[in-house]
């Protein structure tokens, strides 16, 4: 099974001050074995540009502005033609939403490698265990600005793991808890939700594989390129051939 997995900006703090909310700055594909043996994680940054969108034609800006014009439709198809993979179906909440559910479940605990500090956000994060709520978890999720938006990819997806464990370590209800979420918006039949539920049970125990499709190895360029601004131009078949050789069956 696999669904991609996006979190939208919109923050309703931000928004009233006239942030459209709308650009999707996390993307990632979580891609789960049947047997529930292994899970792996797949980022694409949000400054990625020239990515397919599987009908010809490709998105000549960056890819977090694609559902804003097009739809998370779209969106997933052109994912999936990007990682040569097919992504089975789709997810997506704000930031609002992820406060929401981490205070729902009593916070969760992240471990970084090493300090954080973010003179941008006005906040920090100790080497090795940090308890987020949910107003310190968006902070945690947004945090770019101290190293990268490739090391901000890693950090959502450690992120996303720790939520996974709180809302699978018994007494809480996921299903009603995400359905709950107002600024949720997914393909997922409802009919489904239950069999996927039990997938993400069985694959509790599972190896998991992360990787950010960063520079040098994924992406061919990075920097400044003249009426884009800062962009990410992928090598397509780098991440195509990192995908096939841990999503094989």
């Amino acid at each position: 099974m696999t669904i991609l997995l996006v979190g939208r900006d919109f923050l309703a703090q931000r928004v009233a001050l006239g942030e459209s909310g709308m650009n999707t700055d996390m993307l990632v594909v979580a891609n789960v074995r049947a047997d529930g043996s292994r899970i792996d994680l797949f980022s694409l940054p949000r400054d990625s540009v020239d990515v397919p969108l599987g009908d010809g034609s490709v998105w000549s800006g960056k890819i977090n502005s694609l559902r804003a014009a097009r739809g998370l439709a779209a969106l997933k198809q052109a994912m999936s033609t990007t990682i040569g993979l097919r992504i089975d179906y789709y997810a997506e909440m704000t930031l609002d939403d992820l406060s929401r559910i981490v205070n729902a479940v009593g916070g969760v605990t992240v471990s970084l490698p090493a300090a954080l500090n973010d003179p941008h956000l006005k906040t920090s994060w100790r080497a090795g265990g940090n308890y987020l709520d949910g107003r310190t978890a968006v902070l945690f999720v947004r945090s770019r600005f101290a190293d990268s938006d490739y090391a901000r990819g890693d950090r959502n997806q450690a992120l996303l793991i720790a939520l996974r464990d709180k809302l699978l370590a018994g007494g809480y209800d996921p299903i009603a808890l995400l359905t709950s979420l107002p600024g949720l918006a997914t393909d997922i039949p409802v009919a489904d939700m239950p069999m996927l539920l039990d997938l993400v049970r069985r694959s509790a125990g599972a190896s998991v594989g992360r990787e950010v499709f960063a520079p040098p190895g994924y992406t061919a360029f990075t920097g400044i390129a003249g009426a884009r601004g800062w962009v990410s131009i992928p090598n397509l078949a780098a991440i195509r051939g990192y995908v096939q050789g841990v999503a094989a069956p």
